[in-house]
């Protein structure tokens, strides 16, 4: 299995050190690869990348709507991984910026 990890930064970082990085040498054991890409480095020749891919695991990050949308379409599986919790208040109403937010 082939899985494409977009990242903020490097593998240093806590959340991406803890998510991905610790697993690396199991992961190995049972014939899956892991491919980084940093967010900065994410532009439409990752499309190549993402075809060749069994996962992409986007870790938190966010993309140019264009660009995730062409990802999503591309890849055969997405995950996005949220950092912390997404909280909404059904029933409740919302200011108009935070309502379009939500929607």
């Amino acid at each position: 299995m082939n899985i494409l990890a977009i990242v903020s930064r490097d593998l240093e970082k806590g959340s991406t050190k803890y998510r991905l990085a610790q697993y690396l040498d199991f992961l190995g054991t049972k014939d899956v690869r892991v491919e980084f890409v940093r967010r900065d480095e994410i532009d439409a020749s990752v499309l190549e990348r993402v075809r060749r891919a069994d996962l992409v695991f986007n870790q938190k990050c966010l993309l140019r709507y264009s660009l995730a949308k062409k990802i999503i379409a591309n890849s055969r599986r997405v995950i996005f991984d949220f950092d912390d919790a997404i909280y909404t208040r059904p029933g409740k109403p919302f200011s108009l910026f935070t309502r379009l937010k939500v929607e």
